[in-house]
Formats: C-alpha cells, sequence, structure tokens
C-alpha cells in the first residue's frame, strides 16, 4: 500500500484488524452465533491489498477477509471491515463501491479460470458481509440500510437495491461487554475511549490487561501502538500524563 493513512484513528484500526488472529477473533465474538456457525473460521485469511483501488483513498483503513464455509462448498464469504470515528451519512453508498469492486475482480478471475471450459454452471456471486466499527463522541444515528438514502415511496422501493450493514457502536458496549482475546479487547477498549476526556483513568485499567499476554516482545510491541496512536488520537493527555500512566502500569 503506498499510501500513508493521515488520520490516526485509521491507522490503529488498519493495524488492529490487520491481524489475522484478532480480526478471527472478532468475527467469532461479534458476528451473529446463526452466521459464525456456519464459517470455517480456522480458514479465515486476509486478502491483502488486492481490492483496494488507489483512487479509493477513503477505503484504505478497510480490510478485507475471506472465509470458506463449514459446508465446504467451494467458496469464500468475504468479510470487510469498515472503521468511522464519525457518523457518516454515506457510509452505505462507500461500502457498496467497496462491495462492487469486490465483486467485479472476482468475476474478471473468474471468468478467466473458465476460459476455453464448456458446461459449467451459472456463476454465483460470492457474499460479502460488511461490518462498521464505530467510535465516534455521539451515538450512530445513521441508517444501516442503503435504502435509507433515498425518500421513497412504496411504488419505487422495487426499483431500488438495497442491502444491512454490521454497525458496531462501541459506545453502546459498557467495558465489560467488551470480550475476546487480549488484543482485540484492549484495541477495542481504546477505541472506545479515545475521545474521553478521562482517558487517562481508563487507560490504566485497559494497559494492565497486556499481563495477560504471555508472549512479552508481542506485548511490548503493541503497547508501543497503542501509545502512538493514543499521544496522536487524544487531546486529553500530555506527555506527563502517559508517563504517570506507564509508571503505574509497569
Amino acid at each position: 500500500m503506498t499510501k500513508t493513512l493521515a488520520n490516526p484513528h485509521d491507522r490503529f484500526f488498519k493495524e488492529l484488524f490487520s491481524r489475522r488472529e484478532t480480526a478471527r477473533d472478532f468475527v467469532q465474538h461479534y458476528l451473529p452465533p446463526e452466521i459464525v456457525k456456519l464459517l470455517n473460521l480456522p480458514t479465515l485469511e486476509i486478502c491483502k491489498d488486492s481490492f483496494v483501488e488507489a483512487n479509493l483513498s477513503e477505503h484504505f483503513s478497510d480490510v478485507l477477509y475471506k472465509v470458506t464455509l463449514q459446508n465446504g462448498q467451494p467458496t469464500y464469504i468475504y468479510l470487510l471491515f469498515d472503521h468511522k470515528s464519525y457518523a457518516d451519512s454515506l457510509v452505505s453508498f462507500q461500502l457498496l463501491r467497496y462491495m462492487v469492486r469486490v465483486w467485479d475482480l472476482w468475476l474478471k478471475q473468474e471468468r478467466k479460470k473458465r476460459k476455453g471450459k464448456s458446461s459449467q454452471k451459472p456463476l454465483k456471486l460470492p457474499m460479502i458481509i460488511p461490518m462498521v466499527v464505530y467510535h465516534g463522541e455521539a451515538s450512530w444515528n445513521v441508517s444501516t440500510e442503503l435504502a435509507g438514502l433515498f425518500n421513497l415511496s412504496p411504488e419505487f422501493e422495487q426499483y431500488v437495491p438495497n442491502y444491512q450493514y454490521q454497525l458496531y457502536d462501541l459506545s453502546d458496549y459498557q467495558d465489560d461487554q467488551i470480550i475476546g482475546q487480549v488484543m482485540l479487547q484492549v484495541g477495542l477498549l481504546i477505541l472506545k475511549h479515545i475521545h474521553d476526556e478521562r482517558l487517562g483513568e481508563h487507560l490504566v485499567d485497559i494497559l494492565k490487561l497486556l499481563r495477560n499476554l504471555h508472549d512479552q516482545p508481542t506485548a511490548l510491541a503493541y503497547l508501543e501502538t497503542l501509545l502512538r496512536y493514543v499521544s496522536s488520537g487524544s487531546s486529553h493527555l500530555t506527555e506527563a500524563d502517559l508517563a504517570e500512566v506507564l509508571h503505574e502500569v509497569l
């Protein structure tokens, strides 16, 4: 990826969800159980940047994964992660553009595989489940459906495509409701409280969770990532505050 994420929230989200184990942990704990049971989670793998266009700079924080199904069908479900630090009224349209891009490239790849072969089944597009993680200062007040962008009378509804994305508004979760392995839990808690004036108070308890990481080099590297994010993404902590937090945690 040639472009650097200027937004510290986007950069941290990208670093957090570019970890395969973190993405799998999130899917396991936060997707609806009836969906999770259909997925073969050990097969989950990141799609790198193969579906990201250079001119879609607003999507550079997205992370796309694919996973096979438990029934062994030779197909993938794509899991599209997006992140918002403000309530964006056009997010359903932005996601749709990205989903169409994924389908378009998938079709080109499949047609290339089938070239010269006969007696093949009609192409069926792979499912894409879009997920939006939101941690803005105000509650999310935007429709989670594409149809919410239109003022429609019932007579016109049949002519408008529609889909719904999964929304995770972190302000709706109490801290003890944010679950998962340490890296996911800590990352989501930091995202939730990054705008909070009392971030320093929360930060001590959040960072203490890193003690549960048995791999010390991993814990220290992740701590560095967290501190870089907090120092650039929050206006409520000074260097002295961070030093005091680190002293108490370490």
